[in-house]
């Protein structure tokens, strides 16, 4: 039996990627699920998860998660957005910094705080410092230091899980190493950087893992007060080329790609940290190859 069947899990960002495949496994586990939305949103949900509507109103988003009364919640909404301009900022704060302070501040309010929250490893740069290397990647790393003002505050048990690059098949994001593969498995031109910038990918499968595990923990009689940060990657990096030619070994054929026909980005990572504590007893169960197999192979079914 697992400490969340039976339990109450708040979860926010279950229409994104990586959120709808947490409710998935929620579901599998038949935790009480209650999902925050956005109102007039439509999404369908499965019958078992409690469509929770808010506002982006604080107090609106903090009485919705007192109503449920979570457990636990999991954190995985965020605007991932790795460049930006002065359009995309009142979007980033509010999704990544004003939900984040709401949640924690039900918390505070229920008289008891228990959360998995998604960061980043681009909050870190290639040395492990915390540096981080785009408004993204500070918005993360500012919810970290409010769980840490947080602690003080109110009993808690949090813990930050920290991926590095989420891939795999059924990734509807409109991200590098999707687009990499579709050119490659159709045959299409792509128009490229030099491709030297060094990649860490972690299935999502094994962040799903690493998510559950943690919810697990928190609920667990060895849970420990405190906020603690974790890091959930594969530890191997590649080079975009690198990446590339894997890719077209697998897919059997090679491509146009033009690599040198766009520059780096100015916030371009070109070492990512390597390093960094895992959760205990959390390991990357998927191969690189397996994964990547898996995405050309979903991609090589939509085309045909």
């Amino acid at each position: 039996m697992n400490e969340l069947e039976g339990k109450r899990v708040l979860l926010t960002g279950a229409t994104g990627f990586l959120g709808g495949k947490v409710l998935e496994r929620l579901r599998r586990i038949d935790a009480i699920i209650g999902c925050l939305i956005r109102k007039n949103r439509s999404t369908v949900l499965f019958p078992e998860a409690e469509r929770l509507e808010i506002t982006d109103r604080a107090t609106d988003i903090v009485e919705t998660v007192c109503g449920f009364r979570p457990d636990v919640m999991i954190h995985c909404a965020g605007l991932v957005q790795t460049t930006h301009g002065p359009s995309d900022i009142d979007a980033m704060l509010q999704s990544n910094i004003q939900l984040a302070v709401a949640l924690l501040e039900a918390g505070r309010q229920l008289g008891e705080l228990r959360i998995v929250n998604l960061g980043t490893y681009l909050e870190h740069d290639s040395s492990g410092t915390v540096a981080p290397t785009s408004l993204y990647a500070a918005s993360k790393r500012a919810v970290a230091e409010l769980l840490n003002y947080y602690t003080h505050a109110v009993p808690t048990r949090a813990i930050s899980i920290k991926p590095s690059l989420i891939y795999g098949a059924g990734d509807p994001r409109p991200r590098l190493l999707p687009s990499l593969a579709k050119a490659i498995v159709n045959g299409q031109t792509l128009e490229l950087s030099e491709g030297l910038q060094k990649l860490d990918l972690i299935h999502i499968d094994d962040v799903v893992e690493a998510i559950i595990q943690a919810a697990t923990h928190l609920l667990s009689s060895e849970s420990k007060t405190g906020h603690q940060e974790f890091f959930a990657i594969s530890g191997t990096r590649f080079s975009l080329r690198d990446l590339a030619r894997k890719l077209e070994y697998i897919a059997g054929g090679e491509t146009d790609l033009r690599w040198g026909a766009h520059s780096y980005k100015a916030e371009e990572v070109m070492e990512p940290f390597s390093g960094g504590a895992p959760l205990p007893g959390w390991v990357p169960a998927v191969p690189l190859d397996q994964g990547l197999a898996e995405l050309v192979s979903q991609i090589g079914d939509k085309a045909g």
